[in-house]
């Protein structure tokens, strides 16, 4: 996975997502907010959230433009794209987590960003890709 993703999310539980940054990085804690941050061990992770606020908003165009990559990816077959739109259509929360050069060396960064899909039924978008939270490839956009 790249030093970036985002997560669309079903769920929205910010002091699940501050708990698990928490549990992942102990000596750096994460308040619940519209963005949290943590440190590694070079370099630090930052979450930013985009939720729902009214009809057109940032979030209405991200999922919007989210479902017409789906549509678009032409490695996928046509249930896994109707899947992954109906995901992206029912999110109630997006993660943009960006991590700084360096930061993706540590090998908790997987396994936090695995962990945040996994607890809030989310999907990872890593720039080329769909993956579930297990880290399976559902479609790649070529």
């Amino acid at each position: 996975m790249t030093e970036s993703c985002t997560i669309y999310c079903k769920l929205l539980n910010l002091n699940e997502i501050a708990r698990l940054l928490h549990s992942h990085f102990p000596s750096s804690s994460a308040i619940a907010g519209d963005s949290m941050t943590v440190h590694g061990s070079a370099g630090s992770l930052r979450l930013t959230k985009k939720i729902f606020r009214e009809r057109g908003d940032d979030f209405c165009r991200l999922l919007l433009s989210s479902c017409a990559f789906v549509e678009g990816m032409s490695n996928a077959d046509a249930v896994v794209k109707k899947r992954l739109a109906s995901h992206v259509e029912s999110c109630e929360l997006v993660l943009g987590v960006v991590a700084e050069s360096g930061f993706d060396v540590d090998e908790r960064y997987h396994s936090v960003v695995f962990a945040i899909a996994k607890a809030l039924d989310g999907v990872i978008f890593n720039g080329q890709e769909m993956l579930d939270a297990n880290g399976k490839s559902l479609g790649t956009w070529f």
